[in-house]
């Protein structure tokens, strides 16, 4: 037999859009719980899930969505976990933190040298973009690793 599947509906609000495909500012997810394990839906349409609502509802039919089958096996782990007293996060390695630049930014070397990873957002001036990735490699440590982030267009 299946357990019940329980959700609460949420909202993240967000000061602007959350990059170029979307510029949605409130953004709709669903927290299920299955026994006593945890899992979240949260549905990006504009990249091809299906919207909460049918998300919800599949799960309602047993017929899951694809994000609602991969968040019923985040919940079943979870579940097991807490059963077994055990922690998901033990010996999980954080990586390190990244610098997170925009194109123009006055950048000094002491900014830069502490990290090994910076993300440059990019823009729309391809040129624009160069030119940063070219100042942020110049200033930074030796083995440093750079991305450029075109989200925002």
């Amino acid at each position: 037999m299946n357990d019940p599947v329980y959700y609460c509906r949420y909202f993240l609000n967000s000061a602007m859009g959350l990059n170029a495909r979307s510029q949605r500012s409130k953004i709709e997810g669903g927290l299920i719980r299955v026994g006593s394990g945890v899992g979240c839906i949260h549905p990006w349409v504009e990249l091809g899930d299906e919207p909460l609502d049918a998300q919800l509802d599949a799960l309602r039919d047993s017929e899951p969505c694809r994000l609602g089958e991969r968040a019923l096996q985040c919940a079943r782990l979870d579940g097991d976990a807490r059963a077994k007293g055990v922690s998901l996060f033990e010996g999980l390695v954080i990586p390190d933190s990244h610098l997170t630049v925009v194109p123009g930014m006055d950048l000094r070397k002491q900014d830069l040298e502490p990290f090994s990873r910076i993300k440059l957002k990019g823009d729309a001036d391809l040129g624009s973009t160069k030119e940063s990735a070219r100042k942020c490699l110049a200033k930074a440590a030796e083995n440093c690793c750079l991305r450029i982030d075109f989200n925002e267009v």
